[in-house]
């Protein structure tokens, strides 16, 4: 990124570089981007290139990544207190309190469900409005990851999906099963 708020794109091509910069011409006023190309171009912001860095090499320049991983973050951990307040809502629940019978039962399912649903809320909503900013912001984002990060993600996405049900099925038996109705 340059001092002047213009950043280089390299193309595949290693004759050729694109620079964007905010400012909008006629056909960059629809979207907001203004591309030149020079050809032959070996220097960014007065430095040489050397032959050996790839041109087409993609960056994240708008902080998307960091920004993603932040918004899902605040959306697990929000549903994860939503969740966690109604569980230990659960344990004071009338049929099976872990009190036993006690008149403050009902007023405990209430205040722990009421207080998970309030953290819950308290990180999702700004969470989604962030998010919605955001895109607001940027509404292109060019992709960046390569081909390994994505295989990556993958796996871990797998994995967290089936930890997540075997979580989700554990819980279900325990209360089931332990519940004692």
């Amino acid at each position: 990124m340059s001092d002047s708020g213009e950043s280089d794109v390299r193309d595949t091509n290693p004759n050729v570089c694109a620079s964007v910069s905010g400012e909008s011409d006629a056909q960059g006023a629809k979207t907001g981007v203004q591309l030149s190309v020079s050809p032959e171009s070996d220097t960014r912001d007065g430095t040489d290139i050397p032959q050996s860095v790839p041109r087409h090499i993609v960056q994240d320049v708008v902080g998307y990544d960091s920004h993603m991983r932040r918004f899902a973050w605040l959306i697990a951990i929000g549903v994860a207190a939503i969740i966690l307040g109604v569980a230990v809502g659960m344990l004071f629940s009338p049929e099976g309190s872990v009190l036993g019978p006690s008149p403050v039962n009902d007023v405990l399912v209430t205040v722990c469900t009421l207080v998970g649903a309030i953290v819950g809320l308290a990180l999702l909503i700004p969470a989604g409005i962030m998010h919605g900013d955001f895109r607001r912001r940027h509404p292109y984002v060019q992709d960046f990851y390569t081909d390994e990060d994505k295989s990556r993600a993958s796996v871990v996405l797998a994995i967290g999906v089936a930890i997540g049900a075997v979580l989700i099925l554990a819980g279900v038996c325990v209360r089931v099963f332990c519940g004692g109705a």
